[in-house]
């Protein structure tokens, strides 16, 4: 046996170091024998950064179906995946490094990123139509 330490560094601290040409050892994907309650249990939930709480969000609209709402949560170096669900519906996936686009519908909704190690964050957002 031997051990192997690795940093876990949140996702946009990561990008930071790769855009300043610091690598970092990612860790390995959990072992097929580690259950999700095990990998949940082991890291920190996302946390996200766009929509946010405290802003009320307005559509045009005149640009009601090009409008989008940029959808970012900052997580633990070992997530790959992050879905995101509006109401406990799936909206999306993306890779845990880029933005999803959401298009933008008028009203009160929850908004929860959910990575696939089973940790969550939820917020709730406001989106109200302009003319």
């Amino acid at each position: 046996d031997h051990y192997e330490i690795y940093e876990f560094w949140p996702s946009d601290l990561l990008q930071i170091f790769r855009q300043a040409g610091i690598v970092r050892r990612v860790p390995p994907p959990y072992q097929q024998a580690c259950s999700l309650e095990q990998q949940c249990i082991g890291g920190t939930s996302p946390r996200i950064t766009s929509p946010s709480r405290l802003i009320t969000y307005t559509l045009r609209a005149d640009r009601l179906s090009s409008e989008r709402i940029p959808f970012k949560a900052v997580s633990d170096s070992d997530v790959k995946t992050l879905y995101w669900l509006i109401d406990n519906q799936l909206m999306g996936q993306v890779d845990a490094a880029k933005t999803y686009f959401w298009p933008a519908a008028a009203g009160n909704f929850t908004v929860t990123v959910l990575d696939d190690h089973g940790r969550a964050d939820a917020l709730e957002m406001r989106v109200r139509l302009v003319e």
